[in-house]
This record gives C-alpha cells, structure tokens and sequence, in this order.
C-alpha cells in the first residue's frame, strides 16, 4: 500500500514538472493521475471528475473541467472557465468563452460565442453564428436562433418566435 501512494506521489511530481502529459485519469482532484494544475495533450477520462488547467484533444466521462480547452469533449457535463473550442458533447455545457460547437439539453456561454449551440436551452453573452433549441437568448448577436422563444436583447425586435436573425 505505502509503495503505491509513494509511486503515486513520485508519478505527481514527476508530471507536475513535464510541459503536458499525454494521459489524465480522475476519480476527483485531487485524486487524478496528475495534479490539477497540470496541462494535458492526448486522453483525459473523468471518472466521475476532473480538473485541468489546460486540456488538448479528447475529453470524455461524466463531468470535466478547465480552464482552457481545444478538442473534442463528450461529458454529462463540460466546464471550461476561459476558452474552449472544438465540439462540445453533454447534458450540460458552460464556458467563459467558446468557438465551436455545443450540443446539449443546456448550452451556456458567459462571453463571446462564435459558432453553434443545439439544445432545449441556449444561452450567450454575446454571439456570433446560430442558435437552434426550445429557447435561445443573447444579449447581443449576429446570426440566427431558430426555436420556439428566441431573444436578442439588442435586436429591433428584441423577442419571436420560430426565427429571429440579425445581421
């Protein structure tokens, strides 16, 4: 047992000095195979959590988290603090910042979305491309939501049904 954490520990430091490391495995920060603050680049399973600073290429299991992510991430639900981009798969999706695609039954996005969000309830700062779901709001926007209540707040008609655009 003590040879084990002892490995763990040894396996932490090492990584924790490395640029990235090419394989994340979690149960929940701390208990992941690096350290949080570490950068992964390759494979990142999250079982049932875990929690990176920044995250490149394949995300997958049940709730993930970071601060920047690029790549591909199919959780029950992604988080991503800053930027992410890429495809985004999951019950729930929420970043600061996203370039891409989002799919999910919840899309949320704190800032700048430029790209797509499909799911019962999207939401934007401030975006740029397409909204398609049962309910689309943005502060402001350039492009189209298609759903059954559709907001832009900055819009010359502000709320419609079925579309809105502004261009």
């Amino acid at each position: 047992m003590w040879r084990w954490i002892l490995g763990a520990v040894l396996v932490t430091l090492t990584v924790r000095a490395a640029d990235s490391i090419p394989l994340q495995v979690g149960v929940w920060p701390p208990v992941q195979l690096v350290c949080p603050d570490s950068d992964v680049r390759g494979l990142k399973l999250n079982l049932p959590y875990t929690d990176n600073q920044r995250v490149q290429g394949i995300d997958v299991g049940l709730v993930s988290g970071s601060e920047i992510f690029g790549g591909i991430q199919v959780n029950l639900g992604n988080w991503v603090r800053d930027l992410a981009s890429g495809i985004q798969v999951g019950l729930a999706n929420s970043d600061g910042a996203m370039e891409g695609l989002s799919i999910g039954l919840m899309n949320r996005v704190d800032t700048r979305l430029t790209g797509m969000q499909i799911g019962l309830l999207n939401q934007a700062e401030e975006a740029g491309g397409m909204q398609i779901g049962l309910i689309n709001t943005a502060d402001s926007m350039v492009g189209i939501q298609v759903g059954l209540v559709n907001v832009m707040r900055d819009c010359r008609v502000p709320c419609l049904p079925i579309m809105l655009f502004q261009f």
